[in-house]
């Protein structure tokens, strides 16, 4: 896979502090959720599949990180979201994080004085692009896409992690 670059300056949307900010909010805002517990997210018995996006999806695509980039990086996420697709989340997903780890540094070669913070920020949003992207909107259906979803940077997917977490499903059994 190319790495990714442009000759361009990112433009007011996509500059890089914006990025930070925002995604400096959503770490903030996960730690809390963790601090708080498993029941910041109740809202009562639940059925497993009611972890899945509402009926329509087009009431998020406002929300989508992945359309406020760059076209060039569009690309790249749509490139590594084809490849993906194919595979189960077991093998999914030590490759998006790869992929979050490579979108974070093609953005240190262009910045070199990134820090760490920053450097973290681009991996979560590298990481929740490509997830956006193989979000089919259907139930969470393994422990590993639960995984997946926890480190996402949406809250619906947050909240589709936690519910499965919440059912019978993320049990593990023992087969003799």
């Amino acid at each position: 896979m190319e790495k990714f670059t442009s000759d361009q300056p990112l433009n007011s949307v996509n500059d890089q502090a914006d990025v930070v900010v925002m995604t400096a909010r959503h770490r903030d805002q996960r730690q809390l959720r963790c601090q708080i517990g498993p029941m910041a997210f109740d809202r009562g018995p639940l059925p497993a599949a009611d972890n899945c996006n509402t009926p329509a999806r087009e009431h998020f695509d406002d929300d989508l990180l992945c359309p406020q980039l760059p076209e060039v990086i569009q690309s790249a996420v749509e490139e590594w979201g084809i490849y993906l697709q194919t595979m189960n989340w077991l093998q999914r997903r030590p490759l998006i994080e790869k992929f979050s780890s490579c979108f974070a540094d093609n953005y240190r070669q262009q910045k070199p004085s990134m820090t760490a913070a920053e450097y973290a920020s681009l991996k979560d949003l590298g990481f929740t692009c490509l997830l956006e992207h193989l979000d089919s909107g259907d139930a969470v259906t393994n422990s590993h896409q639960a995984r997946c979803f926890e480190a996402s940077m949406h809250m619906r997917h947050q909240e589709r992690a936690a519910t499965f977490w919440r059912s019978d499903r993320s049990r593990l059994m023992v087969v003799q």
